[in-house]
């Protein structure tokens, strides 16, 4: 994950030169996997330690009838499961682009999360925008994967500077 956020981020921030070669990107992926490597795993493990904890939980309530609370836990899990996504992909974007310490990252993507929520609605749209067109045209999702989500991610973030008001930055 780290090391598509980086090429994303070189790819946006080189406005001179768009036409990246294969080799290029490969070369730059290649370099920002060994250097990012130690880190990501320090993120992305607990990450999905978590994620998978609150997907069980949201699939356990709604798959047994625990009645009017139920119900209730269910919308409180389904908003947990949401802003914790936005958190994910939001704390790669900032893990990417300052060179800090796994708490600092983990408490400012929280904070952005929260702070700047212009930021988190584009993020979430956009996220949505690919999962439609994941489903309505599979083949996407085949050619694709990962990477649309993550260019949507890192766009608002890195060109949303310019503009602080809805900013990720």
């Amino acid at each position: 994950m780290a090391a598509s956020y980086s090429v994303f981020r070189q790819w946006l921030l080189d406005v001179e030169d768009r036409s990246w070669t294969i080799k290029r990107t490969w070369m730059t992926f290649h370099q920002a996997w060994l250097e990012e490597i130690g880190a990501a795993n320090q993120l992305g493990w607990p990450q999905t330690i978590i994620w998978l904890l609150l997907i069980w939980e949201y699939w356990f309530v709604q798959n047994n009838d625990l009645g009017y609370v139920g119900t209730a836990v269910s919308g409180v899990l389904l908003v947990l499961n949401v802003l914790y996504g936005l958190f994910v992909f939001l704390s790669w974007s900032v893990h990417i682009n300052f060179n800090e310490n796994l708490l600092w990252t983990v408490r400012t993507s929280l904070v952005m999360v929260v702070a700047r929520p212009l930021c988190s609605f584009i993020v979430l749209a956009l996220f949505l925008a690919t999962v439609w067109s994941y489903y309505t045209w599979p083949g996407l999702m085949m050619a694709f994967g990962p990477a649309v989500p993550i260019f949507f991610t890192m766009v608002p973030c890195i060109h949303g500077a310019k503009c602080r008001a809805w900013t990720c930055g």
